[in-house]
């Protein structure tokens, strides 16, 4: 396009940095990034987006968090999306104190945590075997509506199981079941655990 003397827009550049990220091709999509900014084409929210969730992905957290405080910076505010992509970057990189206090910047910046938020969480919280703060930030998610996909079930499913506390598994499955969610990878975890006394009588389809 260049060749041409045509300038891409800000939607080609969007789609080829996240093709980038994606294959890991981090130098090049850094490149990229400087061309479009010295063409004077402005990133915009899902530029960060594809960014961040590149970094992270790839383990560059602390870029992450550079590009992130750049970005407000440059008087763009983050939305509930870059929010849960940081969140997971932080949780993956071990740095829990970090994600907690992600997640709580959220309601002050004026949003609101959503689904993904909450199971992104609760499924950090279980793998710090954090099981208190996992339990409190379920019932929260229970009452705020956020509680109403396959996903975020199946993630509370296994927590509990790797937690042995089969009987709130079960609780949260039969649940899954009565909205006929159709379980994932919690059956599997259900047939593992399938002669616990708590489930020896429950069939599992």
């Amino acid at each position: 396009m260049k060749q041409n003397g045509l300038k891409p827009e800000i939607v080609t550049y969007n789609i080829l940095l996240a093709g980038l990220y994606r294959d890991g091709r981090m130098k090049t999509a850094k490149s990229l990034f400087n061309e479009m900014q010295t063409l004077g084409v402005s990133p915009n929210i899902v530029t960060y987006g594809a960014m961040l969730d590149g970094y992270c992905k790839n383990g560059y957290i602390e870029r992450a968090i550079e590009l992130f405080e750049s970005m407000e910076d440059t008087g763009i505010l983050a939305n509930v999306h870059i929010y849960n992509i940081l969140i997971h970057g932080l949780f993956k990189a071990g740095k829990l104190e970090d994600a907690s206090k992600m997640f709580i910047e959220i309601p002050k910046k004026g949003l609101e945590p959503d689904a993904v938020t909450y199971t992104t969480m609760v499924n950090g919280l279980f793998r710090s075997k954090m099981l208190l703060e996992a339990n409190k930030l379920i019932i929260e998610m229970k009452d705020k509506g956020c509680l109403r996909d396959a996903r975020a079930f199946d993630t509370i499913i296994k927590g509990f199981l790797i937690e042995k506390e089969t009987v709130k598994a079960l609780e949260f499955f039969q649940k899954m079941r009565e909205r006929k969610f159709a379980p994932s990878d919690s059956v599997v975890f259900m047939r593992k655990v399938a002669g616990a006394a708590a489930l020896r009588d429950v069939a599992i389809a």
